[in-house]
């Protein structure tokens, strides 16, 4: 088992390349030979979003932070009940804004002094559709007849959406530590690979 630190240094996330490793022992009992070729055209950052508090090392060392946000609205949503039993309407927005600053601020201390330097974390979660120029088949070499992608050969126009993610790491003394872009997930392969929900 890798470090957090050696796992950072690869391009694809364990998970996925545990997928790939796995598809391609499979694989080499068949008599199937795949073909692709592929030259991306362009890309666009579709979303992007940070997880205050959070990284896979942190809950995956600690599985009980992985519903730390589900928690969070939960704490919102019985302050608003409190707020309707008090006889008021509802929270206003710069009330719903404090709880939700005190509780993330709260997430992010408790979860630096889990950290094995004190430090705090935040992901940073980018979507990206990457635009294609692809050809794609998968041939039976016994019948020589496609069984999955096109059959003339030409290249096709393809979009795939792939998920990166990388670690920033925050100092009480201001100190940034940027980790490396890694690829998490593509065309939903892993379901997103989501570890905090």
């Amino acid at each position: 088992m890798l470090d957090h630190d050696a796992e950072q240094l690869y391009m694809l996330q364990r998970d996925l390349r545990q997928l790939y490793k796995s598809a391609r022992k499979h694989s080499l009992s068949t008599k199937n030979n795949v073909l692709l070729r592929m030259q991306p055209q362009f890309a666009r950052i579709e979303s992007m979003f940070p997880v205050f508090g959070l990284n896979r090392q942190l809950v995956q060392d600690h599985p009980a932070l992985r519903h730390s946000y589900r928690n969070l609205v939960r704490n919102l949503q019985r302050k608003h009940k409190e707020a309707q039993l008090a006889g008021r309407k509802r929270l206003n927005p710069i009330e719903v804004i404090s709880h939700i600053n005190g509780d993330l601020n709260e997430l992010i201390d408790s979860t630096a002094k889990l950290t094995n330097d004190g430090k705090a974390v935040t992901t940073i979660i980018a979507q990206v559709s990457i635009q294609c120029r692809e050809v794609f088949c998968v041939r039976d070499l016994e019948s020589g007849e496609i069984v999955q992608g096109d059959t003339d050969g030409q290249p096709r126009d393809v979009t795939h959406l792939v998920r990166f993610e990388i670690c920033i790491k925050d100092s009480q003394e201001g100190d940034f530590e940027i980790g490396r872009w890694q690829i998490t997930d593509w065309d939903d392969l892993l379901d997103g690979n989501v570890w905090f929900t």
